[in-house]
């Protein structure tokens, strides 16, 4: 009979029990710490290879606060042989996550091996790993990180859990913060780690949702980002709270909201400022009235006593003394009125080029400063008192003058601007006539930039602090708005809005028209291209002196422009005068051409300085039916049109 043997079992069966067991298992080696063998359940559960653990150190998938934390545990399982512990681990996809496990320390061959597994069945495990995946799912497109803090009752905490989207959004890896949490709050501006610390102990002690709002600099780019987080609180069984949280970059937000902040803010000021303004304008306009009747008796009792023969030289020279300031006291009052409640604008239609670039160019050029202006083309017009806005345009062509004592640039810009809602703050949406004034000198203190429209706030010498003053009630009762901003040693720029009239106005005889007058005119318009204001005007009293209505534009893109909503309208334009030679725009020749493409029949005539032009001399070539050299006078520009439109009489 024969009897069992006890002949040894081959390793590849032990092997292949290791493999098929359901539980996840890991063989570590006690001396070097290093992973020696893992089987499947292990893998599948962790999402590791056996090639990416086999070999690797613990330290790298189970994260310590501190080598010493470490240490104890080898030393207890030395002596216990066996424990259950908490380690934090961190996953393929930078995720980290607490973890319970049962470590047992086994002897083979004369050396240690700790074996790490969990007691999970199998039913258990596959509905975790269903949940799991659940869950990688959804946290692989949350835009934010979402993490858990476990708080102690000895109020002693840690992380036990960040999802992988933490080095996007600050720079710093989950698995850093976890092992130095040091290094995610380093990065925290001081005052809100105090408050951080401070509003965490309340909502702790309440048990109540913790909300914090807090900026950080990314660890990598340097960039400034705000963040928002918020964490709920669950009581565990041990006295402490396992706080679960989110955090999602609201930096977009926060500069939206420090935006609209600053436009209040800035908004709440220009009320502020415009009631000053209304306040002193009253004031003003009654000082002004009553120094302007002492003036009155001033001056005339001044002229009466020059008049006396018998005064000597010495007299004569006081009396002049007194007079010249006299003379300053008057601009004064002018001043004081200009800006007083009373001071209403006249305003007509006009173009802005013609209180913006002469009055400037005047006075920068006089004192030295290189100036140059550029103007869109066409320039939409404005309504203004053409009187008060130049006085505007030579007070901040004096401020940038005055700031460049040893000379310097001026650049102006004339632009067309559509703003919407919150574009300008104080500003309804609308078109405006940008014109900003940007200068070289010597810059604005910041403590004195938002004073700079109070009356009698001045920084020079001499002066009474009235010219910004004057230019911002200008502006004000116009409807616009004027903004500064400057560096000190770099420049100054001024920034005016007015409300602009997109379209032109057909000018008609001052003079009560019949209805069929109206109508006779309406169907005689004439359309005027000139880069000169003074000779628009001429020759729009001129034609209207003749019976024609009159539309008059500046430069070519405009007269196109023009041209073309007056066919689309159905009252076409009778003829075209175009001047030659348009400086910053399309001249008459260019602007004949992509008429003749519009209509073919377009009757032109073209006017122009220079007379030895060669399209002067030979006008019909370039496609022109008359010419008007200038000068002309009214008689040579009747003789032109009567032998154009023979056929029409005045109205």
């Amino acid at each position: 009979m024969s009897h069992p043997t006890n002949d040894p079992v081959a390793p590849e069966l032990f092997a292949a029990v290791f493999q098929s067991l359901d539980i996840p298992i890991v063989v570590v080696d006690y001396a070097t710490r290093r992973v020696v063998a893992v089987n499947r359940a292990f893998t599948s559960e962790s999402g590791y290879t056996a090639e990416q653990l086999i070999g690797r150190e613990t330290r790298e998938l189970s994260l310590f606060p501190s080598e010493e934390s470490r240490d104890r545990l080898y030393a207890t399982l030395a002596e216990q042989k066996q424990l259950t512990t908490t380690v934090v681990g961190q996953a393929p996809d930078g995720n980290v996550a607490e973890l319970t496990l049962c470590l047992s320390l086994a002897e083979v061959g004369g050396r240690r091996y700790m074996v790490i597994y969990t007691k999970f069945m199998n039913t258990l495990l596959d509905e975790t790993h269903q949940v799991e995946q659940r869950l990688r799912d959804v946290l692989a497109v949350v835009p934010g990180v979402i993490y858990q803090y476990r708080y102690d009752a000895a109020r002693k905490g840690r992380f036990t859990y960040l999802s992988n989207k933490t080095e996007a959004l600050c720079g710093i890896t989950a698995k850093d913060i976890v092992m130095h949490e040091g290094c995610f709050w380093e990065h925290v501006p001081y005052e809100h780690r105090r408050e951080a610390r401070d509003s965490f102990a309340a909502a702790a002690a309440n048990r109540s949702p913790w909300e914090w709002k807090f900026p950080l600099r990314h660890v990598r780019t340097g960039e400034e980002h705000w963040f928002y987080c918020i964490a709920f609180p669950k009581m565990l069984p041990d006295g402490g709270t396992l706080w679960t949280g989110f955090v999602s970059d609201i930096t977009q937000l926060h500069r939206l909201q420090e935006a609209q902040q600053a436009a209040q803010t800035l908004l709440q000021e220009e009320r502020l400022q415009k009631n000053k303004l209304e306040s002193l304008g009253t004031l003003a306009g009654g000082i002004a009235h009553d120094v302007n009747n002492l003036l009155a008796v001033l001056t005339g009792n001044l002229g009466l006593i020059k008049r006396d023969t018998s005064l000597g030289e010495e007299s004569q020279r006081r009396l002049e003394s007194i007079e010249r300031a006299t003379e300053r006291a008057k601009l004064l009052a002018k001043q004081l009125l200009t800006f007083a409640k009373g001071g209403d604008p006249v305003l007509e239609s006009v173009s802005p080029e013609v209180f913006v670039v002469e009055p400037m160019q005047y006075i920068l050029e006089g004192r030295g400063v290189d100036v140059t202006f550029h103007l869109a083309t066409p320039l939409w017009r404005v309504r203004a008192d053409v009187g008060q806005l130049s006085q505007v345009f030579q007070n901040l062509a004096t401020n940038a003058a005055d700031a460049m004592p040893e000379g310097g640039q001026v650049r102006v810009h004339l632009q067309n601007r559509t703003l919407g809602e919150q574009d300008v703050p104080g500003l309804a949406a609308g078109d405006y006539v940008h014109i900003s004034v940007t200068d070289t000198g010597s810059g604005i203190a910041p403590e004195h930039l938002s004073r700079v429209f109070d009356p009698y706030f001045t920084t020079k010498a001499e002066g009474y602090g009235l010219g910004l003053a004057i230019v911002y009630s200008v502006i004000s009762k116009h409807g616009g708005h004027i903004a500064v901003t400057s560096t000190l040693g770099v420049g100054t720029r001024f920034d005016v809005y007015l409300p602009a009239r997109k379209t032109m106005e057909v000018t008609l005889e001052s003079a009560v028209l019949t209805g069929d007058e109206a109508d006779r005119i309406a169907n005689r318009r004439l359309l005027v291209m000139d880069d000169d204001e003074l000779v628009r005007e001429m020759l729009g009293t001129a034609l209207e002196t003749f019976g024609y209505g009159v539309v008059a534009c500046r430069a070519g893109e405009e007269a196109i422009e023009r041209y073309q909503a007056a066919m689309a309208n159905g009252s076409p334009f009778l003829a075209v005068i175009l001047d030659l030679h348009i400086n910053r725009g399309m001249g008459g020749r260019e602007t004949l051409e992509r008429l003749r493409q519009l209509d073919p029949q377009v009757t032109a005539i073209v006017c122009s300085g220079y007379h030895d032009d060669s399209i002067m001399a030979n006008y019909r070539l370039y496609g022109f039916a008359a010419k008007l050299p200038k000068p002309f006078d009214i008689e040579a520009l009747g003789a032109v049109l009567g032998r154009l439109f023979p056929d029409a009489s005045k109205p």
